[in-house]
Order: structure tokens, then C-alpha cells, then sequence
């Protein structure tokens, strides 16, 4: 009875030498399996794991040591592991060194990326603002180059009747409210008198305002006598209105020289367009602010009630004239200042509205005698040849024909009073 239990622990223990050595491969060949796949590991914390997994095989072998050659294998796997992770380890720093190298290299590529990123940016930034400067240019050149007219030969036509209509209901109304407030009997030769009488001269004609200080007029004629020299007075300054470039005379016929050179030299479209944009920002008074003009206007038809004889003071003349008929007047100065405009805008030929000046050749190819409606009143004797004044404006159309010359024509005669009518009234 106690023989077998001695014998089964006798077989137990020969088991467990024979399964030994197996056990120990398994565990050794896993822990290099480990190894190997760690990336992070040290050699010194493998090393110390071996010896711990080396002390613990010893510890727990109680019997004796039945090979020999055990301890020299255990000897050998340790130096081939350390040597084998010593290599791992090198692989991985050079490994790290090409990765450092590479990232360095990243880095000087990124670099220059960000440096010609930089440099594309500021090129785009610099082609935006050409192609928005040459878009200006070409907004310019094709405006400039634009021959199409703004407005018909008809409306500019329709304008011009329009003033001259104007021009004369003014007239009108002007004189038959000023002699009923103002006495013309004065006539003097002081020298304020005669400055005022050389500074109407200019404008209506000497002729017409030796008349009218004369004497030689019936009171019911005074109307219609004054009413001819307001005519001829508005006549000339509204012409000057419409015709000008400017409101300064030095500037004006400054430009109108350029603009006579440059209309004999160049092709129709390309003076015809200059004109127009010279108008539009040279001149912006008398479309915009005409009542700048009005004041300069009652002036001279102050002037002519004091050359006329008035005896009232020229400030109360301006300040009842102004009172009575500030608005005609500037109803007649924006007409004005919208033709201008409007001729302006005609690219295909040059619109010119004229005057007559007093003394003149009567010309009937320009001309035309006024009359009251009816064929009489205004009209002179046949024989007489010379310009009192200018009652309405007359307009031209100067165009290129195809062989390149240029043609005038006309289209609204002037309309003139002749010297004749005075001696006829009389």
C-alpha cells in the first residue's frame, strides 16, 4: 500500500523533468517573439527581463540538473537576443536619422512652397490691379471712341425753337412791365452814363441804343423798342451760353482754338467725341447751377433802361427786375444750358448756333428778316441791306462728307432786324 504511492511520485517527477526543457523553449521563443515586435523597448529592460525569467526557471527546477549542456544554451540565446535587439535598435535609429532627414528636407520644400505661394499671391494681386487699370483704359478709350449720337438732330432742333420762344415771350413781358414802373426821360452825356451806353453798344449794337436815346419814338412805340433791344441783349448772352466751353472767357477761346485745330485734323468720330466730353466737364454751371448766370443777365438789362434814359437808381432797377422776373429768366438760361448739353451729345457733326452782329450784310443764306407773324411790323424796305440786331438764333450743322471734306449746313436761318425798320417807323 505505501509502495504505490512512492512509485506515482516517482512518475510525476520524471514527468516533470522530460516537460521541462519544453516548457522553458516556448516561454523563451515567446518572449523573442515579444521582443521583436516592440518598437519602444531598451535593451537593458530585455535584459533584465531575461535574467528575471531565467531566475524564476531556476527557482522553480527542484531536481537535479540531468543536461549538462543546458546552462551554455541559456548563455547562447541571451547573446543572440541581445545582439539581435542591439541590431533592431540600430535599424530603428537610422530609420529615426532618415526620418529626421526627411522631415528636414519637408520642411525646406515647404519653405519654398509658402515662399512662391507668397510670391503667386502677390503676382495675382498685381494682375488684378493692371486688368482693373486696363478695364478703366478700355472703359475710357471705347466711351471716347463711341460715335453714336445721344441725341437726334430732331430733339436738338425742338430745344432750339423752344428758347427762341422763350427768348422772345421775355422780351415781351420784360418791356411792358418795366414802363410802367420805370420813367425814360434822363438822357444825359455824364460819363456814368456813357460808360454804361459803350458797355451796351457791345451787345446790342450802337445803332439800336442811339435810337433809343434819341428821342425820336412816340411813348406807345417804347415798348416795342425796348422790347427789340432785351431780345437782341438775351439773343447775344444765351448764345454765348450754348456756344461756350466755359464760363471763363480766357479759358474759352483758349479751348475753342484746340478744338478748331483739331476738327481740321482729325476724323469726325474722334473730334466730335472730344467736343462732347470737353462739354460735359468743362461747363457744368449752367446745367447744374443757372442761377449763377441770372444776376449777370439783369445786369445788362439794367444797363439798358439806364442807357435808354431810366432815372431810378441801378439797384432798384436790378432788385425790381429780379422781384418781376428772376424766373423767366432763368427758365431761359437752363433752356440754354440743356442745348449746350445736347449739342454736345452729337458726335456725327458739329451743331453751331450763331448770331448776327449788328451792322452786318443782310445774307439771305443765313438770314432771315423777323416780322411780327403777319409779313409786316418788323420788316425793313427791300433795299436795305444792314443788321439792326439778332432777335432769334440761327443753328448749323458742320459734317464730313465720305471723301474726308467737311460741309456746312444750314438748318435754322438767325432771324435779324434791319436798320431799315427804324427809319421806316419813322
Amino acid at each position: 500500500m505505501h509502495i504505490i504511492p512512492l512509485i506515482l511520485i516517482i512518475l510525476i517527477l520524471v514527468f516533470i523533468l522530460c516537460i521541462r526543457p519544453l516548457l522553458v523553449s516556448s516561454l523563451r521563443r515567446g518572449h523573442a517573439r515579444w521582443v521583436t515586435s516592440s518598437t519602444r523597448g531598451s535593451e537593458h529592460g530585455i535584459l533584465e527581463e531575461e535574467e528575471r525569467l531565467m531566475f524564476h526557471d531556476e527557482e522553480h527546477d527542484t531536481s537535479p540538473r540531468q543536461d549538462s549542456d543546458q546552462p551554455l544554451r541559456s548563455s547562447g540565446d541571451r547573446t543572440f537576443a541581445r545582439g539581435h535587439f542591439t541590431a533592431e535598435i540600430d535599424r530603428w535609429k537610422h530609420a529615426d536619422a532618415r526620418t529626421a532627414e526627411e522631415i528636414e528636407i519637408a520642411r525646406d520644400n515647404i519653405a519654398k512652397l509658402q515662399q512662391e505661394l507668397s510670391t503667386s499671391v502677390s503676382q495675382g494681386v498685381e494682375l488684378q490691379r493692371r486688368y482693373e487699370t486696363l478695364s478703366r483704359e478700355l472703359e475710357s478709350a471705347r466711351l471716347f471712341l463711341n460715335t453714336a449720337d445721344t441725341f437726334a438732330d430732331s430733339e436738338v432742333i425742338q430745344m432750339l425753337t423752344k428758347l427762341n420762344a422763350e427768348l422772345q415771350h421775355t422780351s415781351t413781358l420784360v418791356a411792358d412791365r418795366v414802363v410802367s414802373v420805370f420813367k425814360l426821360d434822363a438822357i444825359s452825356s455824364e460819363p456814368e452814363q456813357q460808360i454804361v451806353v459803350n458797355r451796351t453798344s457791345g451787345s446790342i449794337g450802337s445803332t439800336l441804343v442811339q435810337f433809343l436815346r434819341s428821342g425820336e419814338r412816340a411813348d406807345f412805340e417804347v415798348p416795342m423798342y425796348l422790347q427789340i433791344a432785351f431780345q437782341a441783349y438775351l439773343t447775344h448772352q444765351l448764345c454765348w451760353i450754348v456756344s461756350s466751353w466755359t464760363l471763363d472767357s480766357g479759358c474759352n477761346a483758349f479751348i475753342n482754338e484746340i478744338y478748331q485745330r483739331l476738327r481740321e485734323t482729325e476724323k469726325q468720330g474722334i473730334s466730335g467725341r472730344w467736343r462732347s466730353l470737353t462739354r460735359v466737364y468743362a461747363l457744368p454751371t449752367c446745367v447744374n447751377e443757372p442761377n449763377s448766370l441770372v444776376t449777370p443777365i439783369i445786369t445788362g438789362l439794367s444797363d439798358i433802361l439806364l442807357a435808354a434814359g431810366c432815372v431810378a437808381p441801378k439797384s432798384d432797377i436790378m432788385s425790381e427786375l429780379s422781384s418781376m422776373f428772376e424766373n423767366k429768366i432763368l427758365t431761359a438760361v437752363s433752356l440754354a444750358g440743356r442745348l449746350n448739353q445736347m449739342i454736345g451729345g452729337v458726335v456725327s457733326g458739329d451743331f453751331e448756333v450763331f448770331v448776327v452782329r449788328p451792322g452786318e450784310t443782310f445774307q439771305g443764306g443765313y438770314m432771315e428778316e423777323d416780322t411780327d407773324g403777319s409779313g409786316n411790323g418788323l420788316q425793313g424796305t427791300p433795299t436795305a441791306k444792314t443788321v439792326l440786331c439778332t432777335s432769334e438764333l440761327g443753328l448749323t450743322k458742320r459734317v464730313q462728307l465720305g471723301t474726308g471734306e467737311k460741309e456746312t449746313k444750314m438748318v435754322i436761318k438767325a432771324k435779324v432786324i434791319l436798320e431799315s425798320f427804324l427809319d421806316n417807323e419813322n
